[in-house]
Formats: C-alpha cells, structure tokens, sequence
C-alpha cells in the first residue's frame, strides 16, 4: 500500500513544542523516548498507562479544525500496545474542555498487530451543517481491559488529520509525512519568537499566523530550513501558523505568553 501524499494538519506528535495533553478518570499520560523505532521513526512518543478499572479512561487532545457540511475528514493515530489483546479503541471528536462528547467513533479497521505500530484511521463526518472541533478525547481500549500501569501500555504517536481514509504505509520505517512535512516549533509557548524548523533535508515554502479570530498576523513566502517570527509585539493568546513544507501543509497551534 502506497504512502498517502494528502492535505496534512499535525494535531499531536509529542515532541518538543507539542500541545499538551491531558489524562482523566485514572488513566495516566506521559510523553517518552518511542520504544520502537521500527515502523515510526521519530524521537518521542505518548505513552497511556490504567490505573484502575474504569473502562472510560480517556485522554484529551486540545486541537482546531472543522471538517464542511456533507463531507468526511480522517484522523490518523499510529499506535503501538504491547498486549496480545486486541483493544477496543475509539476517539470522540465533540467533546469540549467541561464535557467528554458522546458520539463514538472507532477505527475503520482494527488494531491488528501487538507490539508494532500501526496507522489507525478514523472517519469523522461533517454531518448536515459541519462541525468545528476544539478538542477531541481518545479512548485507549474502552472494555477489554488490556492496560495496566506495569507492562501493559498504549504508545501513541503522530496524530494527523487529512483527507484521505487510506493508513500510512509504515512497513518501510518511516513515511513520507514524516521524512517530509515533520514542522516543529520552538519556543511553544514564546513571550518573544517562535522559530519554525523544517524536517531535516527539507525547507519552508510559507508561514501563515492568524489570531483566534481569523485574522492574519503574519505572512511569509520563503526557501529555508527555519525562520524566526517576532511575537513580542502580538497580544498573549493562542494562534495557528499554518505551515507549508515538502508536499503537504500543516497546522500548528502556537501560544503568545
């Protein structure tokens, strides 16, 4: 199965700058060295341990995108657990900073391979009016019970959303949205700059930084591996860079402090 080559937003990839990341209900998160790099190459991971019996231990994501009426967009979570059991995973993309949402969606085809990783793909619909999301919760394994906090973990990584319901093609080690479009940015949150640095071998083609209203703070057309925006000047908030680079277009949600 071929790499996708899609439309790309970056919701979470745990490395430095990462939005953070928030574990409820017992179950407990931290961001670690990837325990595998077979099948996922990068430096970091999210690991999701259980520490009771609760089957809705969730962790919640912060992240902005909208998916338009009549029209279906995909969130794709690489996943690694180390159990023989098949988990029963699931995300909920209307859940709200006070709520955990109520419409489950699970993975278009199931986890199918303990100990490796693995592209999970979740159709999420626009429905008739379209929906706007700003956070999403994950449930790492809703009734099986297959984790525990002593050897029995969930390892998460490279969280994207895209147009395209076809999985990543991990068998080579890596794929092309990583080797090309991997965007960090640093310092997250910044009372002064941010700079945005490519993948390595690759270059920034754009930067785009709009407000939470929508309005464009900053714009730049550029061939480099970094560049550095001045935010001292910008009021303390939230903003989204959108990020050209390689083939695909990313979206990173950076903070003004």
């Amino acid at each position: 199965m071929a790499s996708v080559q899609a439309q790309n937003t970056y919701i979470n990839d745990f490395e430095d700058g990462s939005p953070a990341v928030t574990a409820s209900y017992g179950a407990e998160f931290a961001i670690i060295d990837n325990p595998l790099t077979v099948g996922n190459a990068s430096a970091h991971s999210g690991q999701i341990k259980r520490t009771t019996g609760n089957w809705y231990e969730i962790v919640r994501f912060a992240t902005s995108f909208s998916v338009p009426a009549n029209t279906s967009k995909y969130i794709h979570l690489r996943a690694m657990y180390t159990s023989t059991v098949i988990p029963n995973m699931s995300v909920r993309v209307d859940a709200t900073e006070s709520n955990d949402g109520s419409v489950e969606i699970h993975p278009m085809a199931a986890y199918a391979n303990p100990g490796a990783w693995q592209d999970m793909v979740f159709k999420v619909d626009g429905g008739e009016a379209g929906i706007n999301v700003t956070q999403f919760v994950f449930f790492p394994d809703a009734s099986s019970n297959v984790l525990n906090n002593t050897d029995s973990f969930a390892n998460i990584d490279e969280i994207v959303l895209n147009d395209s319901e076809t999985p990543f093609d991990l068998t080579a080690g890596t794929d092309k949205f990583t080797q090309n479009n991997s965007v960090k940015a640093y310092p997250n949150p910044t009372a002064n700059a941010w700079t945005f640095e490519a993948a390595k071998g690759a270059n920034l083609s754009s930067v785009q930084i709009t407000d939470a209203l929508g309005k464009t703070v900053f714009a730049k057309n550029t061939i480099s591996g970094t560049i550095t925006v001045d935010a001292s000047n910008l009021s303390n908030g939230l903003y989204l860079a959108k990020i050209t680079s390689g083939n695909a277009t990313q979206t990173i949600k950076v903070i003004k402090n």
